[in-house]
């Protein structure tokens, strides 16, 4: 089981989350991955994502490997995109797709809270 709880986040700022992948993996291997922050674990028999509130993806170049060291990366969400981004403690998952499998990197929650004050 995963429980990974990730430090808070400022609604309206870049979202970044760092991570270092274990048991030999490297980015180069997967055919996909998709970062997921919803709103509610969705029961095992939904089909969709509807209850997203944020998603990054390898195939949308918003994971990215080290050039170095193909096991750490780094999601990122652009502040643009998560201006609207509900607040409240959240469950997210990282999961991998192989060939025809499926694999959870990590799971857990985040916090997104109150946007950091506006400039005047």
């Amino acid at each position: 089981m995963y429980d990974t709880r990730l430090e808070d986040h400022y609604r309206g700022t870049d979202f970044t989350y760092y991570f270092s992948l274990g048991n030999e993996w490297l980015g180069s291997m997967f055919d996909e991955l998709k970062f997921t922050i919803r709103r509610r674990i969705p029961a095992s028999n939904v089909l969709n994502d509807t209850n997203i509130v944020g998603q990054a993806s390898l195939s949308r170049e918003q994971i990215v490997f080290d050039i170095d060291n193909g096991a750490l990366g780094t999601v990122f969400i652009p502040a643009s995109k998560n201006r609207s981004w509900p607040l409240g403690i959240f469950p997210w998952d990282f999961k991998a797709k192989v060939g025809d499998s499926i694999y959870t990197v990590d799971a857990g929650t985040v916090e997104i809270v109150g946007d950091l004050t506006r400039s005047m």
